[in-house]
């Protein structure tokens, strides 16, 4: 976890960089992640903490620009396989917090990054023995991603 101060507020950089099970050749709507593990996010100081996301950074360093979403939940979801459809159980439903949708990529060195600020913070509260949340990403389009191509930061203000 990364804190840093601006102008008195402190903020929290989470960043998960998933390992990717089977990568290659997506379809839209695959699970892009480790096969049955989400992504985790430390995004609160204390176990139970609560905060806001301020915005999200998708850095794609297989150069693939394409659309896709990261969905935010309060608990340990379990998601689908790597390169298979993402799919959302009822149970997991009830633990979302959120989507952000990456669009608009712009052209780094090697790489491109996609910065998202949402319109309203995403709030959230941490379940009282945790101090992270998690993601699950869903490529909108066909990619061919490696291990590690993706880098998912956060930027939050806990409260």
């Amino acid at each position: 976890m990364k804190i840093n101060s601006i102008v008195g507020i402190k903020k929290i950089i989470a960043t998960a960089n998933p390992a990717l099970t089977v990568a290659g050749a997506y379809v839209a709507n695959d699970y892009v992640g480790t096969s049955g593990v989400p992504m985790t996010f430390a995004v609160a100081r204390l176990d139970g903490g609560s905060g806001k996301i301020l915005a999200a950074i998708l850095v794609d360093a297989g150069s693939q620009h394409i659309a896709g979403k990261l969905f935010l939940w309060d608990t340990l979801v379990t998601p689908p396989a790597d390169n298979a459809a993402h799919v959302v159980s009822l149970a997991h439903a009830k633990t979302n917090l959120g989507m952000i949708q990456f669009t608009t990529y712009f052209v780094g060195t090697g790489n491109y990054f996609c910065p998202v600020y949402p319109t309203m913070p995403i709030p959230f509260v941490c379940l009282p023995d945790r101090r992270n949340i998690y993601g699950t990403f869903m490529t909108d389009g066909t990619p061919t991603y490696t291990s590690l191509d993706l880098t998912l930061r956060l930027i939050v203000e806990p409260d």
